[in-house]
């Protein structure tokens, strides 16, 4: 379980997301996210895009879920 805080912020309230799960939910600022009242707590979740443009896509790349570069000559009758 991972705890925050909750801050007053242009007079509303703002949650502190904790460095962790922005990265591993590859959130930015900005991003929108989808609030539900469950059982007495709150779920959130990121939006999920229905037509992500090549920047959105991009900005959750981080170098954990990032592969090495395939560098493959054709074989047999392939076309490159």
């Amino acid at each position: 379980m991972t705890r925050t805080r909750i801050l007053k912020w242009r007079g509303e309230l703002g949650l502190v997301l904790p460095r962790s799960v922005v990265s591993s939910l590859g959130l930015r600022a900005g991003d929108r996210l989808d609030l539900d009242l469950q059982h007495g707590g709150i779920r959130i979740q990121p939006v999920d895009q229905v037509n992500p443009n090549l920047e959105s896509l991009l900005r959750r790349v981080t170098n954990r879920n990032r592969h090495s570069a395939i560098d493959e000559l054709p074989r047999g009758r392939k076309i490159w």
